[in-house]
């Protein structure tokens, strides 16, 4: 049964990484078959954006702050080059996925931030 387990982790490793996952390997544990190993917040905001452009991953790009110690100022840098980015999935599976993220904040874990993030408009984010 090891054995079969392993092969298994394997197979996931395998489908998790065509979509994105950022680690070498999988352990075979409780927290990886329900999704909470190895998330990284990096990981999570481009699985955000695929799931946001409907199943479409857009090339990332960084920002970079400089503060000048003379005259203080903060200036801020970014490096994007225009792509059209790759189909990673049908975008029913990113509606379906959305929906799952969206009622854990109304009504999940994560209820108490329903309402908390705004735009400059007040309008919520979610």
């Amino acid at each position: 049964m090891t054995l079969l387990e392993a092969e298994a982790f394997k197979e996931i490793h395998r489908a998790w990484k065509r979509v994105g996952y950022p680690f070498g390997a999988l352990t075979p544990s409780y927290a990886t078959s329900i999704g909470a190993s190895g998330d990284r917040p990096a990981a999570l905001a481009e699985l955000t954006g695929i799931l946001l452009n409907d199943g479409i991953r857009l090339p990332l790009f960084g920002l970079r702050v400089c503060i000048t110690p003379r005259e203080r100022l903060m200036k801020t840098i970014m490096n994007k080059t225009p792509d059209q980015g790759k189909r990673i999935f049908a975008p029913e599976i990113a509606k379906v996925a959305r929906g799952a993220m969206i009622g854990v904040v109304d009504g999940g874990t994560a209820a108490r931030l329903n309402g908390v993030y705004t735009d400059a408009e007040a309008s919520h984010w979610l």
